[in-house]
């Protein structure tokens, strides 16, 4: 075996199939060295190492040049693009690159010693146009959230059905995949493709590998060719890179709608379907039984994965950053999802050209702006359905505006508030339709049900919705320390509007015919 490998790695010098490593990065001071070492043992010699730094303000670079300095033996190079993305990173750097074969690798990156030959082996051996490996993910700090995080994120749960994150076996195999991280290609592929696409600042791999399958080339997975990962050691920065994800996924979306698999459908999901259920269940109760059981499920699912991995791992002290973890992957890869489709893609504004801060340059998507983000999306799914209501039923409006008023000025003139002073709370509906459901203000009485016609004598029609006009004559009544007290009678003609999906909230009037969403309403006195 070990034979067969070796000549078949020699089959591939005598061909002159080059390599060159590229590693775009930016402040990974804390384990560019490690990286670089790993790519120094490698087993199988590459020709050069690229490194585009983006703008590194934490001695990265400094760092690369003492190691060029101190390991001659390493071809290594170091451009410099200050707020460049990955894939401009990419390109810039595939550019300058003199291998026939390029290998990506990442600053939060460890290869085997074997990685490059067997992608190199795996590239020639296969056809395919772009292969690479599984990630052993592991935690990017000592702590239990840190180590929650990277068993979160390797956990079908965390990472869908991606194979590279969820195949945790030695067992060798290859296997034609949607994509790799990391990949391994050829250069003449990379300029086929037209190089990574620039307007992506991530999903850049993923859309890379989508244009490799529609142009009728094959993207492989091998289990053999391995390297760590190292995930994010926080909750905030976790939630901050799949916030990343979720919105960048739907501009890779843009290009490419048939690229869209079940597993981004359903989390991208998550967040609208709360909100609506939320909103929903401010104007309808019987949605909040909903909304309960939908949180009761997602919890159960949360916490069933949670301890599942807690027990493997036999630390079950991990439970609650689990289900911590797997709530913000889902959570904010919806919310940027879903923040993409409301602001049209055109919030937040990620600049191309990032600026260096004092705390090592990371300006990314702060925390404040991922809360800004869930409270704007809330806003809109409460203020949308009034607005969509109104609109729908313009015409419909106004005319039961002029059918309330002309309703309210009868039962005055009938001198309805006086026959209703001293009377028990009473909703009278009159004439043909379907009941409206009565308003919750405090002016207005729920009570038993009465007829209006037996207080006047008039012809009554539905309302512009096929509804009964509802009229309340009851009188609202308070307890005040020294007893019960009786205000003046709040006498008021409504039509609540369609009592369809799109369901308002009623807002009580202080003059005559205030329109509330699709509800319009009439004060008697």
């Amino acid at each position: 075996m070990l034979a067969s490998r070796a000549a078949a790695r020699s089959d591939a010098a005598a061909s002159h199939e080059r390599v060159s490593v590229v590693i775009p990065c930016r402040n990974e001071d804390a384990r560019i060295a490690a990286l670089l070492d790993a790519i120094r043992s490698q087993e199988t010699a590459v020709l050069e190492v690229v490194i585009v730094d983006t703008g590194s303000t934490d001695g990265t670079v400094d760092i690369v040049g003492r190691y060029q300095q101190h390991h001659a033996d390493l071809r290594l190079r170091c451009l410099s693009h200050p707020g460049a993305g990955i894939s401009e990173a990419m390109n810039r750097g595939i550019e300058t690159a003199h291998g026939e074969i390029i290998v990506r690798l990442d600053g939060h990156s460890r290869p085997r010693p074997d990685y490059v030959g067997r992608a190199v082996d795996t590239l020639r051996d296969s056809g395919a146009a772009i292969v690479g490996g599984v990630w052993d993910i592991a935690s990017g700090d000592q702590t239990q959230v840190a180590e929650a995080i990277a068993l979160a994120v390797a956990h079908p749960l965390g990472a869908g059905n991606a194979a590279y994150r969820t195949a945790r076996t030695t067992d060798g195999g290859r296997t034609e995949v949607d994509t790799v991280p990391f990949g391994c290609f050829r250069k003449s592929t990379w300029e086929t493709l037209g190089g990574f696409d620039e307007g992506l600042l991530t999903n850049e791999d993923y859309e890379f590998n989508y244009r490799a399958r529609s142009s009728g080339s094959t993207v492989v997975l091998d289990r053999d060719i391995r390297c760590t990962y190292f995930a994010r050691s926080t909750i905030a920065d976790l939630a901050r890179q799949y916030f990343r994800y979720g919105w960048w996924k739907l501009e890779m979306l843009k290009r490419h709608p048939r690229s869209l698999r079940c597993r981004q459908a359903l989390p991208g999901a998550l967040v609208p379907l709360f909100v609506c259920l939320g909103a929903a269940s401010l104007v309808w109760p019987a949605s909040r039984l909903l909304l309960g059981g939908f949180a009761l499920a997602y919890a159960a699912i949360l916490s069933v994965a949670a301890v599942q991995v807690a027990r493997q791992q036999g630390r079950w002290n991990l439970v609650w950053p689990l289900m911590a973890a797997f709530a913000a992957v889902h959570g904010s890869w919806s919310t940027g999802f879903t923040t993409n489709i409301v602001s049209l893609g055109r919030w937040p504004r990620w600049p191309r050209q990032r600026r260096a801060t004092a705390k090592g340059g990371q300006r990314g998507f702060s925390g404040v702006r991922l809360l800004q983000a869930l409270a704007s999306i809330l806003v809109l799914a409460v203020l949308a359905p009034p607005g969509v209501a109104t609109l729908v039923n313009r015409s419909r409006i106004d005319r039961a505006q002029e059918a309330v008023r002309g309703l309210a000025e009868v039962l005055r003139a009938t001198g309805l508030v006086d026959r209703a002073r001293g009377q028990a709370a009473d909703d009278l509906l009159g004439g043909p339709g379907n009941s409206p459901e009565a308003p919750g203000v405090r002016q207005w009485v729920d009570g038993r049900v009465g007829s209006l016609t037996d207080y006047v004598s008039l012809p009554m029609r539905s309302d512009p919705w096929g509804n009964r006009y509802m009229v309340n004559i009851g009188v609202t009544r308070t307890r005040e320390a020294d007893g019960a007290s009786t205000e003046p009678p709040a006498l008021w003609v409504l039509s609540a509007g369609p009592n369809g999906l799109v369901e308002t909230r009623y807002a009580a009037p202080a003059v005559s015919a205030v329109v509330g969403g699709d509800d319009v309403g009439a004060r008697i006195e």
